[in-house]
Protein backbone atom coordinates (compact mmCIF):
# COMPACT_ATOMS: atom_id res chain seq x y z
CA UNK A 1 0.00 0.00 0.00
CA UNK A 2 1.31 3.45 -0.90
CA UNK A 3 1.56 6.28 1.56
CA UNK A 4 -0.01 9.70 1.14
CA UNK A 5 3.50 11.13 0.64
CA UNK A 6 4.19 8.72 -2.23
CA UNK A 7 0.83 9.45 -3.83
CA UNK A 8 1.35 13.21 -3.53
CA UNK A 9 4.84 13.04 -5.00
CA UNK A 10 3.45 11.16 -8.03
CA UNK A 11 0.60 13.66 -8.46
CA UNK A 12 3.01 16.60 -8.42
CA UNK A 13 5.35 14.91 -10.93
CA UNK A 14 2.43 13.85 -13.16
CA UNK A 15 1.40 17.51 -13.47
CA UNK A 16 4.97 18.72 -13.96
CA UNK A 17 4.59 21.27 -11.17
CA UNK A 18 6.81 22.49 -8.40
CA UNK A 19 5.62 21.84 -4.85
CA UNK A 20 4.81 25.56 -4.54
CA UNK A 21 2.74 25.64 -7.72
CA UNK A 22 0.89 22.46 -6.79
CA UNK A 23 0.10 23.99 -3.40
CA UNK A 24 -1.15 27.20 -5.00
CA UNK A 25 -3.34 25.42 -7.54
CA UNK A 26 -4.76 22.94 -5.03
CA UNK A 27 -5.45 25.55 -2.37
CA UNK A 28 -3.38 23.67 0.20
CA UNK A 29 -0.68 25.57 2.09
CA UNK A 30 2.86 24.98 0.85
CA UNK A 31 3.98 24.05 4.37
CA UNK A 32 1.24 21.41 4.51
CA UNK A 33 2.34 19.96 1.16
CA UNK A 34 5.96 19.88 2.36
CA UNK A 35 4.94 18.30 5.69
CA UNK A 36 3.07 15.54 3.86
CA UNK A 37 5.97 14.92 1.48
CA UNK A 38 8.47 14.84 4.35
CA UNK A 39 6.13 12.80 6.58
CA UNK A 40 6.09 15.46 9.30
CA UNK A 41 3.28 16.94 11.33
CA UNK A 42 1.12 13.85 11.81
CA UNK A 43 -2.04 13.19 9.86
CA UNK A 44 -3.34 16.02 7.68
CA UNK A 45 -6.72 17.52 8.54
CA UNK A 46 -9.72 16.20 6.63
CA UNK A 47 -10.10 19.60 4.91
CA UNK A 48 -6.64 19.11 3.40
CA UNK A 49 -7.67 15.72 2.05
CA UNK A 50 -10.87 17.21 0.64
CA UNK A 51 -8.92 19.95 -1.15
CA UNK A 52 -6.45 17.42 -2.57
CA UNK A 53 -9.34 15.19 -3.59
CA UNK A 54 -11.11 17.99 -5.46
CA UNK A 55 -7.94 19.14 -7.19
CA UNK A 56 -6.74 15.69 -8.29
CA UNK A 57 -10.04 13.90 -8.84
CA UNK A 58 -9.08 11.20 -6.34
CA UNK A 59 -11.74 10.17 -3.83
CA UNK A 60 -11.26 11.55 -0.34
CA UNK A 61 -11.83 8.03 0.99
CA UNK A 62 -8.90 6.73 -1.05
CA UNK A 63 -6.68 9.50 0.29
CA UNK A 64 -7.80 8.86 3.83
CA UNK A 65 -7.03 5.18 3.38
CA UNK A 66 -3.47 6.15 2.41
CA UNK A 67 -3.17 8.25 5.57
CA UNK A 68 -4.31 5.69 8.11
CA UNK A 69 -4.00 2.44 6.19
CA UNK A 70 -7.62 1.37 6.50
CA UNK A 71 -10.17 0.28 3.96
CA UNK A 72 -12.66 2.68 2.42
CA UNK A 73 -15.57 1.73 4.69
CA UNK A 74 -13.54 2.40 7.82
CA UNK A 75 -12.25 5.63 6.27
CA UNK A 76 -15.82 6.79 5.67
CA UNK A 77 -16.75 6.00 9.27
CA UNK A 78 -13.75 7.90 10.61
CA UNK A 79 -14.48 10.94 8.44
CA UNK A 80 -18.11 10.92 9.56
CA UNK A 81 -17.10 10.62 13.22
CA UNK A 82 -14.66 13.52 12.85
CA UNK A 83 -17.37 15.71 11.32
CA UNK A 84 -19.87 14.79 14.04
CA UNK A 85 -17.35 15.72 16.74
CA UNK A 86 -17.04 19.18 15.14
CA UNK A 87 -20.76 19.81 15.76
CA UNK A 88 -22.02 21.59 18.85
CA UNK A 89 -23.40 19.40 21.65
CA UNK A 90 -26.97 20.38 20.77
CA UNK A 91 -26.48 19.41 17.13
CA UNK A 92 -24.82 16.14 18.15
CA UNK A 93 -27.82 15.37 20.35
CA UNK A 94 -30.24 16.21 17.55
CA UNK A 95 -28.35 14.00 15.11
CA UNK A 96 -28.26 11.09 17.56
CA UNK A 97 -32.00 11.50 18.07
CA UNK A 98 -32.58 11.40 14.33
CA UNK A 99 -30.42 8.33 13.91
CA UNK A 100 -31.75 6.36 16.88
CA UNK A 101 -35.23 7.73 17.34
CA UNK A 102 -34.30 8.54 20.94
CA UNK A 103 -32.76 11.77 22.16
CA UNK A 104 -29.84 11.63 24.58
CA UNK A 105 -32.01 13.45 27.11
CA UNK A 106 -34.68 10.73 26.89
CA UNK A 107 -32.00 8.04 27.13
CA UNK A 108 -30.67 9.67 30.32
CA UNK A 109 -34.12 9.80 31.91
CA UNK A 110 -34.55 13.53 31.27
CA UNK A 111 -31.05 14.49 32.47
CA UNK A 112 -28.52 16.04 30.10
Amino acid sequence: MRTLAEWLELEIKKRGLSNSEFARQSGVAKTTINNILNKRGGHPHIDTLIALSKYTGTSVHSLFSLVVGVDTVNAQAYILAQRIMELSNDKQELLMGLLTGVSLQQANGGRK
